[in-house]
């Protein structure tokens, strides 16, 4: 049933400067981990977008689904109360 179905794979480039940018923010404070928050805000964006539209099976594209929600839920957050 679950044989060929892809759950791990090579992360790609979105997907490692975010992680970056997330372990260089929980070092920094000020504008820099600002800089980073934004640079990872943009690589997880694109990382869910490309799981989205061209991700190997059902489980990789929700997968991005999730994340999505998980970035525009913290870029509302403000305007929410």
């Amino acid at each position: 049933m679950f044989r060929g179905f892809t759950l791990y794979q090579r992360p790609n480039p979105p997907l490692i400067v975010a992680l970056l940018a997330v372990a260089g923010g929980w070092a920094t404070t000020g504008i820099l981990h600002t800089g980073l928050h934004l640079i990872f805000v943009v690589a997880i964006g694109i990382w869910s977008y490309l799981e989205i539209t061209s991700g190997v099976n059902w489980f990789r594209r929700a997968l991005g689904i999730a994340m999505a929600l998980y970035v525009l839920i913290g870029l509302l957050r403000p305007y929410l109360g």
